[in-house]
């Protein structure tokens, strides 16, 4: 550590035992910001429980983004999710479904529906409309799902007549 910056596996191994003794995440922030330990996704995930904010900085600039998307959906930071997707470009296709269901999942519906509202009224975003109702309806989400149709469907375009369509269905 004196001489430079450690490895991946250095790193990891290195704050793995730094994190077992008291005050030992303090030592790890001091290397991290020293440069001395380089950023992966190993890293993060050993310091998470210590530091969930650190780990998100970690996870941020080892570009694991799968990990970034989970701290901060965790947080319910629907911004910063959309945001983090947009800057990443076509380097990180998104699944936007996924990570409505990752949401449902974590039984945050209303947390769902207001991401699921913002990516639909986002023109920079491409989603599979008929797959993430879908996906609502299958968790029993009836009021996020037609949240989520209600915002799809302002524009009234002739290509949403399926859509319009599964919104009375599923209200009915």
């Amino acid at each position: 550590v004196e001489y430079g910056k450690l490895n991946r596996h250095e790193s990891v191994a290195l704050a793995r035992i730094m994190l077992a003794k008291p005050q030992g995440i303090q030592y790890v922030k001091k290397y991290i910001d020293e440069k001395k330990l380089e950023e992966s996704e190993e890293l993060g995930d050993a310091i998470s429980q210590f530091d969930p904010d650190l780990a998100l900085k970690i996870y941020f600039q080892g570009k694991a983004h799968m990990k970034v998307l989970t701290v901060l959906v965790g947080k319910g930071n629907w911004e910063l999710v959309v945001k983090y997707v947009k800057q990443q470009g076509t380097d990180f296709p998104m699944d936007w479904t996924a990570i409505l269901a990752q949401i449902m999942d974590m039984r945050n519906p209303d947390g769902a529906a207001a991401l699921a509202q913002m990516i639909a009224g986002d023109p920079e975003i491409t989603v599979d409309h008929s797959k993430t109702v879908e996906m609502f309806v299958q968790r029993q989400a009836v009021k996020p799902a037609t949240a989520y149709l209600l915002e799809v469907l302002k524009e009234n375009k002739p290509e949403h007549a399926d859509l319009q369509t599964r919104l009375l269905e599923i209200n009915l």
